[in-house]
């Protein structure tokens, strides 16, 4: 009896002590939902990672068309940055793309699916090539087809960093590629940034802006004329 002269009621052990640990039943009952909150949550971070390289692959697979802007730098892999610049582009499937470099200066990488230009403005100069060389070797080609990537690269998570889902992807014939390793990264399943470690020595990092998919675009888009004056090397 208390000192109030009221009894304290009783409760049965059972509800509050384990009878074969002796711990609190309630204490114990909250040690393990915490811990399956824990492991649930572990699950979901490893399948949102599982699902990185499906959510690109999907992101090709259901882009027919794909524009935008994009912010481009260039770094020593372990040291400064060396170039900034930006553009725009629009790009296609069968290798059909535009890529136009517009600050500091201008330079346009034109393919039809066939033939590759590539047209300096300050050197007044056009390099014409047939696409199939560069296969792996441009970084806009890979966010053109599902298909080309997995003939050129293998696939695989890298987790997340700055709240982006990384997927890496390394050439399967190294010797034929421009780049040691590219890595995807996605928001919300959609590209959003690429960075491209090359067999140079260099980093470059590709931020892209502004994107809008599955848009109509002219054929005229991926036909170059050089202009007059121009000096034309190589052949398509």
């Amino acid at each position: 009896m208390s000192s109030q002269g009221k009894i304290a009621p009783m409760m049965p052990i059972g509800l509050f002590i384990d009878q074969k640990s002796g711990m609190p039943a309630l204490i114990k009952s909250g040690v393990m939902i915490s811990t399956l909150i824990t492991l649930l949550m572990s699950l979901a971070l490893f399948a949102a990672h599982a699902d990185a390289v499906a959510s690109l692959k999907q992101f090709l697979a259901t882009t027919t068309s794909l524009q935008g802007k994009f912010i481009q730098r260039v770094y020593q892999i372990k040291g400064p940055l060396l170039k900034t610049s930006s553009g725009e582009f629009e790009l296609e499937h069968s290798g059909h793309f535009r890529w136009a470099y517009l600050k500091p200066h201008q330079q346009i990488l034109v393919s039809n699916g066939k033939t590759l230009w590539i047209y300096n403005r300050d050197l007044a100069q056009v390099i014409m090539q047939p696409l199939s060389q560069r296969l792996g070797g441009a970084p806009i080609m890979l966010l053109g087809s599902a298909r080309l990537l997995d003939q050129a690269y293998n696939l695989r998570d890298a987790g997340r960093r700055d709240g982006l889902a990384w997927v890496a992807l390394t050439p399967r014939s190294p010797k034929n590629s421009q780049f040691q390793q590219v890595l995807i990264g996605l928001t919300n399943h959609q590209v959003s940034a690429m960075i491209l470690f090359d067999q140079f020595g260099h980093r470059t990092v590709i931020r892209f802006t502004d994107l809008r998919r599955n848009m109509a675009l002219s054929a005229k888009t991926f036909i170059f004329i050089p202009p007059p004056g121009a000096d034309i090397v190589g052949a398509p």
